[in-house]
């Protein structure tokens, strides 16, 4: 399990904690791999990966 070094000063803010071996951990991880990837354009998927880009332009 990783925790955060610092937590957030708002109340509007949230720090989820997700346990590193559970299967949402793992898929949390793979996700993670995989929008790296992606943003380097090394996309795993080739074409066939989806695009979203009204949450693109949202989190840019």
């Amino acid at each position: 399990m990783t925790v955060p070094r610092t937590l957030p000063t708002s109340e509007a803010e949230w720090v989820y904690v997700v346990a590193k071996d559970s299967p949402l951990g793992e898929a949390v991880t793979v996700a993670s791999f995989v929008a790296r990837l992606t943003k380097i354009g090394l996309a795993p998927f080739g074409e066939k990966t989806p695009t979203f880009p009204d949450l693109a332009e949202k989190f840019a």
